[in-house]
This record gives C-alpha cells, sequence and structure tokens, in this order.
C-alpha cells in the first residue's frame, strides 16, 4: 500500500496569513471595544484613590484624570492611557524638576527666626532640597 501525501505549502502559508488577519482585526477590535466599556469605571477608580491618598486642597485636581483609548495603529493592540491635564503629574516616573515661587509651604507669614526654624527641621528631617539656580546672582 503506497500513500502520497501532497503539500501546497505557499497556498497554505497564504490561507494562514488570510485567517491570522482577520482573526487579529477582530481581536483588536474586541479589545478596543472592551476598552472604551471599561474606561470611565477605572478613571472613575483612580479619581477616587487620587482624592483618598492624596491631600487635596481643590475637588477638580482628582477630576482633572481623564481616560483614553489608542488604537489608531492597526498594527498593535489598543492601549487605554489614563492622564491628567496637569503636566507634572507624572514625575514620579518619569523624573524632573517642579518650579515654583513657593517651594516650603508655610500657611501663614512668618517672621524671619520662624522660617529658619521652620528650615532647620526640614533640613534635620532630611526633607529639605534646595538648588542653587545659575541664572540668579
Amino acid at each position: 500500500m503506497r500513500i502520497r501525501i501532497k503539500l501546497d505549502s505557499a497556498a497554505a502559508s497564504a490561507k494562514l496569513r488570510k485567517w491570522g488577519g482577520e482573526l487579529r482585526e477582530k481581536v483588536r477590535k474586541a479589545v478596543g471595544t472592551a476598552m472604551r466599556a471599561e474606561a470611565p469605571a477605572i478613571k472613575a477608580e483612580v479619581q477616587s484613590h487620587v482624592a483618598n491618598k492624596l491631600k487635596v486642597v481643590r475637588r477638580s485636581f482628582p477630576r482633572s484624570f481623564t481616560a483614553k483609548v489608542i488604537d489608531r495603529d492597526t498594527r498593535r493592540l489598543p492601549a487605554l492611557h489614563i492622564g491628567a491635564r496637569i503636566p507634572w503629574i507624572g514625575i514620579h516616573e518619569s523624573g524632573g524638576t517642579i518650579q515654583g515661587k513657593l517651594l516650603i509651604p508655610l500657611y501663614a507669614r512668618v517672621g524671619r527666626k520662624a522660617f529658619k526654624a521652620h528650615v532647620t527641621a526640614l533640613m534635620r528631617g532630611g526633607n529639605a532640597y534646595f538648588i542653587r539656580n545659575s541664572c540668579m546672582p
């Protein structure tokens, strides 16, 4: 008894590519739809986490967090981006410098001696970090 098997590898490869491409597109669309459906719940969870864990003075700060689904690139799966309009919000991950007029939070006007005592206490606790700016005299 003779058995002969003939495989057309080019046709099989083309069929596999076609099937894989269709499946990949369906998966990409399903992932994007699921992310869009879950984005509001995730956004609300992030906002409540920020409001509970940080000392928030302004109620608009937690609401600045938004959720956006990024799915324009057809070669990649969609991604959910949680971000905020505040430019320094991710500084703990990316690194950087926050500059401003007020470096030490003071809740009332203080004199020279009280200010010096406050700075000394910060320095002793290791919570003070000063940079000499080269543009200022």
